[in-house]
C-alpha cells in the first residue's frame, strides 16, 4: 500500500513540474522553452503509462501488456529526443543519443515477442541522461548526475533482502526522483539549458 503512495507522489510530482514549467512559458518567464515543457510532461506521461501496466488486467494479458509496453517504449524514445534537443547540445550529439536510444528501444521492441527485456529500455533512458550529465554544466549538470545516481540506487537496494521483502527500495527510489527531478525543474530559469553546443563540434 504504501508502495503505491509513494509511486502516486511521484507522478503528483511530475505533473506539478510539467504544469509549472508550463506556467512559466504562459507568462514568459526567461529561459523557458517548449522543449523543456514537453521533456517534463513526456516523463509524466510515461510515470502514468508505467503505473497502469503493472495493473493486474494489463500485467497478465499478453496483449494488452505488450501494447501498453509498445507505447511505453515509443514514448521513451520521444523524451529522449526531446531531452537532448531541450538541452541546446550539439547536432552530432543530439543525433547520437538518439539513434543509440533508437537501436536498444528496437531490441527491446523485438523482445516483446518472448517475456521482453526491460533492461533495453533502461540502457537507453541511461545513455541519454549521460550525455546530458556530460554536456551540460553547473547546477544543470549536477542535476542530471542525481537523476542518474537516483536510477542506480533502486538497482543498489533491490539487493537488500529487508528492503526487497517489503518493497522499501521502490519507496526510497521514488523520494530519490522526487528530490532529483525536483532539483532538475529548478535549473530551469537559470539559463543553463541554454548555450551547451561545444565549439568544433557540429
Amino acid at each position: 500500500m504504501f508502495n503505491s503512495f509513494t509511486n502516486f507522489l511521484h507522478a503528483l510530482a511530475l505533473f506539478l513540474y510539467a504544469g509549472l514549467t508550463y506556467r512559466g512559458l504562459e507568462i514568459g518567464k526567461p529561459h523557458y522553452t517548449w522543449s523543456i515543457f514537453w521533456c517534463f510532461a513526456l516523463i509524466f506521461f510515461l510515470k502514468v503509462i508505467g503505473i497502469l501496466v503493472h495493473l493486474p488486467v494489463i500485467e497478465h494479458h499478453k496483449g494488452r501488456h505488450d501494447f501498453f509496453w509498445v507505447w511505453i517504449a515509443l514514448g521513451l524514445q520521444a523524451l529522449n529526443i526531446v531531452t537532448l534537443l531541450a538541452l541546446d547540445l550539439n547536432y552530432s550529439i543530439v543525433v547520437t543519443g538518439s539513434v543509440a536510444s533508437a537501436v536498444f528501444v528496437v531490441i527491446f521492441l523485438r523482445s516483446l515477442r518472448g517475456p521482453g527485456y526491460f533492461g533495453y529500455l533502461a540502457i537507453a533512458t541511461v545513455i541519454v541522461y549521460l550525455l546530458a550529465a556530460v554536456f551540460t554544466r553547473s547546477d544543470l549538470r549536477l542535476a542530471w548526475i542525481c537523476v542518474v545516481i537516483s536510477s542506480a540506487l533502486w538497482i543498489i537496494l533491490a539487493r537488500v533482502p529487508f528492503l526487497l521483502k517489503y518493497k522499501f527500495h521502490n519507496d526510497i527510489y521514488h523520494f530519490a526522483l522526487i528530490a532529483s527531478t525536483y532539483y532538475l525543474y529548478t535549473t530551469v530559469g537559470s539559463g543553463l539549458w541554454e548555450g551547451n553546443r561545444m565549439p568544433g563540434l557540429w
